[in-house]
C-alpha cells in the first residue's frame, strides 16, 4: 500500500510540472514604421494578425513602435517578431543588431521580415544578426517545400509576389525566402506571402497559421521543451525505484 500511495504521489507531482501546453507566453511585435497596411493589426494583415491571437492570446501580444534600444525590455517577452519598416533605405541601428542578436542567443524564438530589392539595406541589416545577407533577384514564382518543418507542414504551394530571397541559413522552400537559421530564428522576405490578397490562398493560409504555432512554441497539442522530457524520465525512474523497493 506504501509503494501504491508513493506512486500516486509522483503521478500527481508530474501532472503539476508538465503544463497542457507548452506555448510562449507573449510576444513582441516590433512595428516602428510599417509600409502601408502590412503590419500587425493592420488592413492587409489581417490573417496573419487573427493567426497571432490565435497562437498567443491576443492580450499576450504587445506592439511596439519604438526601436530596439532597450534589450531589458525586449527580455521581458518570450517571443519576437520585427515588421519591415519604411521609407526604403532604412535599417536596423548597430544597436538594434546587437540587441536582436542577444536576444536570439537567449534560445527565444523570432521571426524577421523583409521584402524585395527595395528593402535591400533593410534586408542587410535583420539578416546580419543571423550571419545572413540578402541575395535577390526578386522571385514571384510559386514555391514547394524543401525541408520537412513545422511551418511547411501540409503546404504544397506558396505563392510570392516580387519577393526577395535570402542567402545563407536553411531554405524552407524551393526559393530561399522563408529561411531557418539556427533552431530559432526563421526570415520572411516578404510581406505579401502574408497578405490577405496575394496571400489567400490556402497553402498561404496555411502558412500563417503554421508560422504563428511555430513562433509561440508548438502547435496546437504543445511540444514538450527539453526540460519537461527531463523531469518526465526523471518522475519514471523515480517511479521504477518505488516499484523496485516495494517488492523488497
Amino acid at each position: 500500500m506504501r509503494g501504491v500511495r508513493l506512486t500516486t504521489v509522483v503521478i500527481a507531482m508530474l501532472f503539476c510540472l508538465v503544463p497542457a501546453q507548452m506555448l510562449a507566453g507573449t510576444l513582441l511585435v516590433n512595428q516602428v514604421t510599417p509600409y502601408l497596411g502590412y503590419g500587425y493589426g493592420l488592413g492587409y494583415w489581417t490573417g496573419m494578425t487573427g493567426g497571432l491571437n490565435t497562437a498567443f492570446g491576443a492580450g499576450n501580444v504587445t506592439v511596439s513602435a519604438s526601436p530596439l534600444t532597450n534589450l531589458g525590455y525586449m527580455l521581458g517577452f518570450d517571443r519576437l517578431w520585427i515588421t519591415a519598416r519604411q521609407p526604403f533605405g532604412q535599417s536596423l541601428s548597430a544597436t538594434e543588431i546587437a540587441n536582436l542578436a542577444a536576444f536570439i542567443a537567449t534560445g527565444r524564438r523570432v521571426v524577421l521580415t523583409g521584402e524585395n530589392s527595395a528593402w535591400t539595406a533593410w534586408n542587410n541589416s535583420i539578416l546580419s544578426a543571423v550571419g545572413g545577407s540578402y541575395l535577390g533577384p526578386d522571385t514571384s514564382a510559386t514555391l514547394t517545400p524543401s525541408v520537412a518543418h513545422p511551418v511547411t507542414a501540409g503546404i504544397t504551394a506558396l505563392n510570392t509576389a516580387a519577393d526577395g530571397i535570402a542567402t545563407g541559413g536553411t531554405s524552407l522552400f524551393s526559393q530561399n525566402v522563408v529561411t531557418l537559421w539556427g533552431a530559432n530564428v526563421i526570415s520572411l522576405l516578404s510581406v505579401n506571402v502574408i497578405d490577405d490578397t496575394n496571400g489567400a490562398g490556402p497553402g498561404n493560409t496555411l502558412f500563417k497559421s503554421n508560422l504563428a504555432n511555430w513562433l509561440a512554441g508548438g502547435g496546437g497539442a504543445g511540444i514538450p521543451e527539453p526540460t519537461t522530457w527531463l523531469l518526465v524520465g526523471a518522475g519514471l525512474t523515480l517511479l521504477g525505484t518505488i516499484r523496485r523497493r516495494a517488492r523488497r
